[in-house]
């Protein structure tokens, strides 16, 4: 499988990606320089070389919300999404304080 980014009003494909990560960070490079807008006329299809059939993935602006669920852009330790929204994340895990080497003996 693969998958293909269209532009729907002139019927021209944009650019082939060979995973669905890799289609998911292009449209957020995208989103990032041109604003959700620039999504408008785009179309995501994932082409099955087996039976030369595509299906469509997500079109328009919800571009967006397929691209934020598939990879989620880290800023420090807050996820974002492409559309700024904070993602839920798992609790940190505790660290311990003792030292790796062990504890200190008294004198």
């Amino acid at each position: 499988m693969s998958y293909e980014l269209w532009d729907t009003d002139s019927g021209n494909r944009i650019a082939s990606f060979p995973t669905e990560g890799a289609a998911s960070r292009y449209v957020q490079s995208l989103v990032a320089k041109f604003g959700r807008s620039a999504l408008s006329g785009l179309s995501l299809g994932e082409f099955n070389e087996r039976t030369q059939r595509m299906r469509r993935v997500a079109s328009g602006v919800r571009l967006a919300t397929f691209a934020d669920a598939i990879n989620p852009v880290r800023v420090g330790v807050i996820e974002l999404t492409a559309s700024g929204k904070p993602v839920p994340t798992a609790a940190k895990r505790r660290t311990s304080t003792r030292s790796k080497s062990g504890p200190r003996e008294r004198v």
